[in-house]
This record gives structure tokens, C-alpha cells and sequence, in this order.
């Protein structure tokens, strides 16, 4: 995965090559979330076990103070570094950068697994991708609590604090360890996902429901779990961790199209030798 190169070529709809874009343009842009994830966690840990306020996202889960904070501190320093880059936040939605039709999309969730920081559950997490004329090519995950942040610029693999990391080699299902997240509330899809869960269990070494789906794929890209799938996702929790899956060695794809885009409402990725046993467990289309 790791390529010597000095320019990233970003390919065309065709396979053309359309445009060079500079691999020192992406390390600044990795520097500027770096320095972002920096003052984010540190408001994340200000606020952890200290909340003043929760409030409720109609069908949409929670939100607090620390949500709104961290995003509007990281949204700030993007726009102090990268004026013309345009920002797609969970609190505050879509906001154009300076320049209209720039080609960078910041794809930022200020802390996933807000459920968890809410309860002071320490499976919680910043995530931030930038897709480059709609394809990831910067991603950025830090885990405040934990100490753990991984990071991926296309083309040159995915760190975990500075060190390589790489997808599950294991085979087989009875070596496996999967993670998942619960999307609905409707009764009739909880019952057909308790059904897979009951299935992968007798068959695996068991599987995670962490809670925050940008950590579960930094587990994924790392090692940790072999397969992780979840469906009616938002792009900021998935963006990010999509690339470092991606820059691991993996693959990622929606349930029912193998060219997985974060807006895309359905996430299962894995290691190339598990992705394609979890998808006959879940009953997956063949792509």
C-alpha cells in the first residue's frame, strides 16, 4: 500500500489520470488536522464527565456541549489554514469555503460514540476525512481517552501514532472477531439483525458493539476485529475511517454496491480474507 511518490495522482471517472495533486499539499492538510484533533481532544477531555447540558437530535441521537464545541474549534482552524476548503460537520452541517467550487471537502465528526462520552464510557473518538474532488485522501482519527490516533494520507498506508499498521491476516470464521452497530429501532429490522448476531456468534470468536462506528473501523484497519458492518450511517462516521481501512489493506464497501462512498447508507468492511465470509453470514448480494 505504501508507494515512494512525489506526486498523487487522483484518477478520472474514465481511468484517466485528470489532475496531479502535490503529496506535500496533503501532509499540510494532515498537519492542520493534527493540530485541529490536538485542541479538540483536549476540550473532549474538559468535558468528559462534566457536562452541563444533553440534549436529544430528533431520530438522531444525542448532543452536548462538547459536540458543538469541538466542531466549531476544529471547523476554525480549517478555515484559518485552508480558506477556499469546504466543511461538512455532524452539528453544523455544510458551509462552502471561500473559494465555490474548491475540490476539498472537510468530512468532520467532532466526537462519534456520543453516547458513550455521555456516560462516561471511554469508547469515544474525533474523526476527520478530506475527500479531494470526492475521493478520500486525508483521514485522521484520534481516541482522546485511549491515547490512540490513527492517520492516513492515500497512497502512503495507515499509522497508528506514527507506526504502520495492517488488516487482520487471519483466516478462516472460527478465528475471527467481529464488530457491528445497531441501527434501527424498528422491530423488525433489531429481529433480523439478532438473527445474523446469533449465527456469527455460534460460528467466530465473537463480536463487538463498541458504539462509535469511526473506532470500530480504526479496529478493523488495525487488526483488531476482521469485519465491521452497520447500516443507515451518516458521511462523517464513516469517511475517515473508510480510508484507513482502505490504506490498511482492506476493503470497504456498502452492502449492496462493492465502490463504497460515505454517503452511501450502509457499511461492511474487513480484511480481504474475511470481508467475503461476513458477507454470506449477513445474506449479502454477490458483487
Amino acid at each position: 500500500m505504501c508507494q515512494s511518490l512525489d506526486k498523487l495522482v487522483i484518477g478520472g471517472v474514465d481511468g484517466s489520470m485528470s489532475e496531479s495533486l502535490e503529496s506535500q499539499n496533503l501532509s499540510e492538510i494532515l498537519s492542520t488536522a493534527h493540530r485541529a484533533a490536538d485542541q479538540a481532544s483536549q476540550i473532549l477531555l474538559s468535558y468528559f464527565d462534566n457536562l452541563a447540558w444533553v440534549g436529544e437530535k430528533e431520530q438522531a441521537g444525542l448532543v452536548t456541549e462538547a459536540d458543538q464545541k469541538s466542531e466549531e474549534t476544529i471547523r476554525n482552524i480549517i478555515a484559518e489554514n485552508h480558506p477556499d476548503h469546504s466543511f461538512l460537520g455532524e452539528e453544523t452541517g455544510h458551509h462552502t469555503g471561500r473559494k465555490q467550487d474548491g475540490p476539498f471537502l472537510w468530512i468532520v465528526d467532532p466526537l462519534d460514540g456520543t453516547t458513550n462520552f455521555v456516560h462516561s464510557f471511554p469508547l469515544f473518538c474525533i474523526s476527520i476525512g478530506v475527500e479531494y474532488e470526492g475521493e478520500l485522501v486525508v483521514a485522521l482519527i484520534d481516541a482522546p481517552l485511549l491515547r490512540m490516533r490513527w492517520t492516513a494520507i492515500k497512497g502512503e498506508g495507515t499509522k497508528l501514532n506514527g507506526k504502520k499498521v495492517q488488516v487482520s491476516q487471519r483466516e478462516g470464521l472460527g478465528k475471527t472477531l467481529f464488530a457491528t452497530g445497531f441501527a434501527s429501532q424498528k422491530k423488525v429490522e433489531i429481529d433480523k439483525q439478532l438473527e445474523h448476531l446469533g449465527e456469527i456468534l455460534q460460528k467466530t470468536r465473537g463480536i463487538r458493539r463498541g458504539g462509535a462506528a469511526a473506532l470500530d473501523l480504526c479496529f478493523v484497519a488495525q487488526g483488531v476485529f476482521d469485519g465491521f458492518w452497520e447500516s443507515n450511517l451518516s458521511p462523517w462516521d464513516t469517511a475517515a475511517g473508510a480510508l484507513l481501512v482502505r490504506e490498511a489493506g482492506g476493503i470497504v464497501q456498502s452492502f449492496d454496491n462493492p465502490d463504497y462512498d460515505p454517503r452511501m447508507k450502509s457499511i461492511i468492511a474487513g480484511s480481504p480474507n474475511s470481508l467475503p465470509l461476513l458477507r454470506d453470514i449477513l445474506k449479502l448480494p454477490k458483487l
